[in-house]
């Protein structure tokens, strides 16, 4: 997608973004984030200054950010942004009034059957704002539940199924059939996909966002107040309440946060205080340094018995690390994204070489509507394949061997 806008960041300088009138909770936030197999950059309200380890910034039409830079690796950026109530919109102009650029991306449709323009039509029928008609859309849910558990009619394309038939599924389908249902209904509207659910580690006082957090909901622009999050997905009936964190998993995280800020991403405000420190702290040391002149065996020994504790600690962290790490199966400090989405990506490759590419903004059951060029078999490996990608990807389900070599198979079979 082309970028709305791309613009170099100086770390240390920083970018200012967007501005909002009258502010009412503006928070400074650090972001420390592992290895991601995705470019993009997190974001937590609307962003009005950026800064980090990071040169060339983009940001495309839905208001997405990625970084353009070849390196890998751990990211860590500051972010300053106002974070209101999470469903309190700004008093803000519709942007781009121009039709050609806004609304009308926000307004596209894919080809999508008579019956599904009808009940957008028949749900919004006595709304007379785009207020009234985004909360009557979200109401129709209600009644729906959520599923892991995806069957399909092969007569049927998978939004309909969703919507007149199985009447369940997970937040990929609330949001993608939100969005349509809205559109068709003449209101602006986008899905974002994000993280919902957070844990907290009272060692260094963070919150811990990972995979299993991951979500999708809807936002609708509403005249006079700007992007309003709606979110039609309801709860998990199975998901038990997450247990706290074990106090050593809670002291390793903390430990990898800190070898992340102090050791992989050493910014200058660090330096300048590890610097601050030895200058009037250590100069007794130093000149302990200085007057070993006959360095030998003894003299080293000796002198290191002073910092035995500090040594002995560093070995038992080590041991404790390798420890965990073998316990885990040699995946603790991985930063290979999950087994369900390396697999989803191998299918998405191979149809990419036989002329089936899937655009970045559609989601997994946008792309199976887009699949027509292949024949009947090969549409339903690749169906099979995705459903076991959402059923895995969203429920951080464990796979078996047999189920890795099927879907491997299937794959090689495309």
């Amino acid at each position: 997608m082309t970028p709305e806008f791309e613009m170099r960041n100086r770390p240390g300088v920083g970018l200012n973004i967007f501005q909002v009138s009258n502010p009412k909770n503006i928070v400074q936030q650090n972001i420390f984030m592992e290895s991601f197999h995705v470019p993009y950059m997190f974001t937590h309200g609307t962003p009005v200054f950026m800064d980090g380890n990071f040169i060339h910034i983009q940001m495309d039409k839905n208001f997405v950010f990625k970084t353009t830079d070849s390196h890998s690796g751990p990211k860590k950026y500051s972010l300053i942004s106002e974070i209101s109530a999470p469903n309190t919109s700004y008093p803000l102009a519709m942007p781009h009034s121009e039709p050609t650029l806004f609304p009308s991306r926000f307004l596209q449709l894919p080809d999508i059957s008579p019956k599904v323009h009808a009940l957008a039509s028949r749900l919004t029928q006595d709304s007379h704002s785009d207020k009234n008609r985004a909360q009557n859309i979200l109401q129709h849910f209600k009644s729906f539940k959520y599923t892991l558990e995806m069957e399909n009619d092969p007569d049927k394309t998978a939004l309909e199924h969703f919507l007149f038939a199985r009447k369940a599924g997970h937040c990929e389908y609330f949001a993608s059939a939100m969005v349509i249902l809205l559109r068709s209904a003449g209101v602006p509207a986008r899905l974002v996909n994000g993280f919902v659910g957070v844990e907290w580690n009272e060692w260094g006082n963070y919150l811990i966002i990972r995979q299993q957090h991951a979500h999708s909901w809807v936002e609708a622009f509403i005249p006079g107040k700007g992007w309003t999050v709606y979110d039609p997905t309801p709860p998990d009936p199975v998901l038990v309440a997450p247990h706290p964190l074990h106090p050593l998993a809670k002291s390793l995280d903390f430990l990898r946060m800190n070898w992340q800020r102090y050791v992989v991403r050493y910014s200058i405000k660090d330096q300048i205080q590890v610097i601050q420190f030895f200058s009037t702290r250590s100069r007794g040391a130093l000149k302990k340094l200085k007057g070993l002149t006959d360095l030998n065996w003894e003299t080293f020994t000796k002198e290191a018995q002073k910092f035995r504790p500090v040594i002995l600690a560093f070995i038992l962290i080590m041991l404790f690390v390798i420890a965990l790490k073998k316990y885990y199966g040699g995946y603790l400090f991985s930063s290979r994204p999950p087994l369900s989405v390396m697999l989803y990506q191998d299918m998405l490759r191979k149809l990419e070489k036989m002329g089936q590419a899937k655009k970045p903004f559609w989601t997994a059951q946008e792309f199976l509507q887009t699949t027509s060029g292949l024949s009947e078999t090969q549409d339903d490996l690749v169906r099979r394949i995705t459903e076991f990608y959402q059923k895995h990807r969203f429920s951080n389900a464990p796979i078996s061997l047999s189920q890795e070599k099927e879907i491997r198979q299937l794959i090689a079979s495309l």
